[in-house]
């Protein structure tokens, strides 16, 4: 049996002594994980985000960023250039995307639980009071 076999069939029966093993090690060397993970982001921000989501919300990186650019850098609803920041506008329902918008956007959709009546009577309150 060749070392990597054995290895793989002892890990499968001793579950138990590699989440072990793995919890010791990971707490003897913290900060060299640490450092590893921070550089690893740093190379391949793009690929993990990209991977992000198409787990979360079904979407290829490159359509993410084709609806990025066909809104010309701009967030759909505040009309700002987007910074970092951007988030995937989607339907808690039935996941569908709807755009890609600013974080500070998308907070306020999602405090307004997504109700485009909450919404409304806020714009009201707004105009209103002011």
């Amino acid at each position: 049996m060749a070392r990597t076999e054995y290895q793989n069939k002892w890990r499968k029966e001793n579950p138990a002594k590699v989440v072990e093993y793995r919890r010791r090690y990971y707490e003897k060397n913290r900060k060299k994980g640490r450092d590893f993970s921070r550089e690893y982001y740093k190379k391949n921000k793009e690929a993990i985000l990209d991977r992000i989501r198409k787990k979360k919300y079904g979407i290829e990186g490159e359509k993410y960023r084709e609806m990025v650019e066909a809104q010309g850098g701009l967030c759909i609803v505040c009309q700002d250039k987007m910074g970092k920041n951007l988030s995937v506008d989607h339907c808690h329902k039935n996941n569908n995307i709807r755009g890609i918008i600013c974080n500070n956007c998308n907070l306020s959709i999602g405090n307004a639980k997504d109700s485009p009546e909450i919404l409304r009577r806020l714009a009201n309150y707004l105009e209103n009071v002011s």
